[in-house]
């Protein structure tokens, strides 16, 4: 898979081995699109809007195997958690 190959060739340059590779640019890009998402959602709903993308990218890095399934799913956990609460709060007001 193309992402495979990209992440062993990445890895060497950052000096750590491919999972850990994973591991890091995933939270990299996690905290980016979030970031992101952050600068671009409305005040009404921005915060589901943040939950939901750092949710979605979970779910993607999770299932192209940079993270182990462990920590994609309790992540993965977490992140619904607080996309709950945020949604609460959208349709409240």
């Amino acid at each position: 898979m193309v992402w495979e190959d990209w992440l062993a060739s990445v890895a060497p340059v950052l000096g750590v081995t491919t999972s850990q590779a994973g591991v890091m640019l995933a939270l990299l890009f996690t905290f980016v699109f979030v970031l992101m998402a952050g600068l671009a959602t409305p005040k009404k709903g921005g915060s589901f809007g943040i939950t939901l993308t750092g949710l979605i990218f979970t779910f993607f890095f999770t299932y192209i195997e940079w993270y182990p399934i462990w920590t994609g799913t309790a992540l993965s956990l977490v992140l619904s958690w607080g996309a709950a609460i945020a949604l609460k709060d959208v349709f409240k007001s």
